[in-house]
């Protein structure tokens, strides 16, 4: 067996203390970035992608409020931000009160659930991939107008 010197054994020690120290409590860790494309869950992302090809309503909490959402398209922005676009029907929100259009950053979505219920398909005023996502994972038709 290799011996190490005692100068190399010595950086050793501290090299492995530096590794193993760890942070204390009173001082915050940062978060990795919600925007990350890397951040979002692949089985979130998978249930998002099912529930928009099923047309399938989401619960789900964000940002502390609970919400109900009609899934209309997923995917990742210009930016590099996974989000959600879709059609609040219920729940809270700090910015303005459902029903609405609003875009959710997947990686801040906590809690989602597939619903039973289902809607008829894109509501009203939805313009496919009006957010230019890139990649597409999954969206909804825009609503077909009468003739």
């Amino acid at each position: 067996m290799k011996r190490f010197s005692d100068s190399a054994r010595s950086l050793l020690v501290i090299l492995l203390g530096l590794a193993s120290a760890s942070i204390p409590a009173s001082e915050p860790r940062a978060a990795a970035p919600s925007h990350s494309h890397a951040a979002s869950s692949p089985a979130t992302r998978d249930l998002l992608i099912q529930a928009i090809g099923e047309r399938r309503v989401l619960t789900f909490v964000y940002r502390g409020h609970a919400r109900t959402v009609e899934p209309h398209a997923c995917g990742v922005t210009a930016k590099g931000e996974a989000v959600l676009h879709g059609y609040q029907t219920a729940g809270g929100s700090a910015s303005r009160p459902p029903p609405g259009w609003r875009t959710f950053a997947i990686g801040e979505i906590r809690d989602v659930a597939l619903g039973a219920e289902t809607f008829p398909g894109a509501r009203d005023g939805y313009s496919a991939n009006e957010l230019r996502l890139d990649p597409l994972w999954a969206e909804l038709p825009a609503a077909e107008t009468g003739d």
